[in-house]
């Protein structure tokens, strides 16, 4: 009992004693608060890569093409191949996001070549009447999606879309039917040919707002068919199989100008 009441005046004591500093102006401080967390970064923040972009590219192309008749209504030859080169230049225009070190994009782009090739060729009635052959293609264009890794500086890429063409396809002569009746065959394809494209390249960033690229492209064009009925009497007509399909390799350099500055932090000025 001695302790109880020993440790009741201590306290009373001490409950006095702090009332007493508290009316002299004594400051109580409260506890630190905690530290803020670290601000988030966005890693899609605009980066020097991100904008709209427009541009010109020039290099080389290379068309390849197979025409096959299955029937063997012009020679005793299946199938015939061509290869033809060409200058090319043309315009692009397209848009990239970046987001940290990856960046997403597209472009489309429109395009000279001169391909054109007239072939005659050893038919059944050569060389009073050749089979002729020719093909020919003034401009191609693509619309395609970009990816690519960048250090801010340099861009490696993977690019992959639609292709198209103005690809003009004739071909004509006298033929034979399978009792070997002779016919005369004439065909012209000049429609707007659709395809896909897909290649890859290295784009660097020489300022703000300039940069050069270099890119190989492979565009498939849409295989073609024909199944023509040919007329080898008044009443005698028969069917006969001809395809073809083309496709073409492009190699080529460019510079764009892109529209904008670099973005706000995190990122820094180039040096």
């Amino acid at each position: 009992m001695k302790h109880f009441a020993g440790f009741m005046t201590g306290a009373l004591a001490l409950a006095a004693f702090a009332g007493s500093a508290l009316s002299d102006g004594m400051v109580v401080r409260a506890p630190a608060p905690p530290p803020a967390p670290p601000p988030v970064t966005d890693r899609c923040a605009p980066g020097p890569w991100t904008g709209f972009y427009i541009g010109g590219n020039l290099g080389w192309a290379s068309l390849d093409g197979d025409f096959r008749d299955h029937d063997r209504f012009f020679s005793h030859r299946r199938h015939w191949d061509d290869e033809e080169d060409s200058f090319t230049a043309g315009i692009q225009g397209g848009y990239n996001l970046q987001c940290g070190n990856v960046v997403f994009g597209f472009e489309t782009d429109i395009n000279w070549a001169d391909f054109d090739r007239d072939k005659v060729h050893w038919g059944h009635f050569f060389p009073s009447e050749p089979f002729h052959r020719s093909r020919s293609m003034d401009w191609f264009g693509t619309i395609r999606g970009r990816i690519g890794w960048t250090n801010d500086r340099i861009m490696v890429y993977a690019t992959g879309g639609a292709a198209y063409t103005d690809l003009e396809r004739k071909w004509h002569g006298f033929g034979l039917g399978s009792d070997e009746t002779p016919s005369l065959f004439h065909r012209d394809s000049d429609d707007v040919t659709w395809g896909w494209v897909a290649g890859g390249g290295v784009e660097w960033l020489w300022s703000p707002n300039l940069t050069f690229k270099a890119e190989a492209l492979w565009l498939e064009f849409e295989d073609g068919s024909s199944r023509r009925p040919i007329q080898f009497g008044e009443d005698d007509w028969r069917v006969h199989r001809f395809d073809f399909d083309d496709d073409m390799v492009v190699v080529r350099v460019g510079l764009n100008w892109k529209f904008g500055h670099r973005g706000p932090p995190p990122y820094e000025p180039l040096k």
